[in-house]
């Protein structure tokens, strides 16, 4: 609810939303983080395109993804980890299928 007010421009209800948020949870980040943007008077449109703003790479790239995780076609895969697998799940080469090309 704060962000959506925030992003409004209704910044006494982001502010009163935040203040609950806070209060049921001090150490919940993202309130933590729209309070800072809302006290240090951020423009609503600011936050939206911070909000919108597509980043492919990962947020730790030092850190190898999740075990349930699979690496990005553009990474290599961590040690210790299989690489991607081809369509049909199988480690050999891609073979074509009935009625397919090739």
């Amino acid at each position: 609810m704060a962000y959506s007010a925030y992003v409004r421009g209704e910044g006494v209800l982001a502010g009163m939303a935040l203040s609950e948020a806070l209060e049921a949870d001090p150490e919940h980040v993202l309130a933590q983080l729209l309070s800072r943007a809302l006290d240090h008077a951020l423009p609503p449109d600011t936050l939206a395109r911070l909000a919108t703003t597509v980043d492919d790479g990962p947020l730790c790239p030092d850190e190898p993804p999740a075990p349930d995780e699979p690496p990005s076609a553009d990474e290599p895969p961590a040690p210790g980890r299989p690489g991607p697998r081809d369509d049909d799940g199988g480690d050999g080469p891609r073979r074509s299928r009935p009625g397919g090309p090739g």
